[in-house]
């Protein structure tokens, strides 16, 4: 009798061991995951750029997710790697991604290499906050206005995604960018509060202030 509750507890004690190892495993894994979008995008209040979501993440098993937050993200992931605790390998940024600069320009990001090249534009020398989260959010519909003089009313973030993947697939040498079109809205994250932006210098100045 004491043998087997003896068993029984070193099973306990072990199963609780092993949870604790995976819970520090997921959180780790998202972690990292987090902070190397913020990085590789630099993206956040201290970056130069605004990540547009949704985004897809590829898992080390060959599937993804996707996600309209990086909160949702990180949910989603941790508990991908809660219910494959013995994977391996780490998840990564599925390309092709979408930023918007501080100009209110609209930028398709096609692979790593496009985006090491995105990131020598970053020119702040104060970006010491990979971890930051972006202080405001853009309120839909938009108005993307595109080179050619065309221009296209977006009612939301997949329709801002679907727009400027179909003008690069049609635009491969395109040199020039799509734009935002002012005034546009954006709503404060801290509040929830909706602010006027009637200029790519007040959207600098914004993005300024979020640090």
């Amino acid at each position: 009798m004491l043998k087997n509750l003896f068993f029984l507890f070193l099973s306990c004690v072990l199963v609780v061991a092993c949870t604790s190892d995976n819970l520090q495993d997921a959180d780790e894994m998202t972690d990292n995951l987090i902070e190397e979008i913020s990085v590789e995008t630099r993206s956040g209040p201290s970056g130069c750029y605004e990540l547009v979501f949704p985004i897809s993440i590829d898992l080390p098993d060959g599937t993804s997710i996707t996600a309209e937050s990086m909160e949702e993200a990180k949910t989603a992931v941790r508990q991908w790697r809660l219910d494959n605790p013995d994977v391996e390998g780490r998840p990564h940024l599925s390309f092709p991604i979408e930023l918007i600069n501080e100009d209110g320009e609209l930028i398709t990001v096609e692979s790593r290499e496009d985006l090491r090249e995105i990131r020598r534009e970053c020119l702040k020398e104060n970006y010491n906050n990979p971890k930051g989260k972006r202080c405001f959010r853009l309120v839909y519909p938009v108005t993307v206005l595109f080179p050619d003089g065309t221009s296209a009313e977006v009612a939301d973030k997949h329709g801002m995604k679907m727009a400027l993947r179909e003008w690069k697939q049609n635009n491969p040498d395109a040199e020039e960018r799509p734009m935002l079109e002012f005034p546009i809205e954006v709503e404060m994250k801290e509040d929830g509060s909706i602010v006027g932006v009637d200029s790519k210098e007040d959207l600098r100045q914004l993005k300024k202030d979020c640090n």
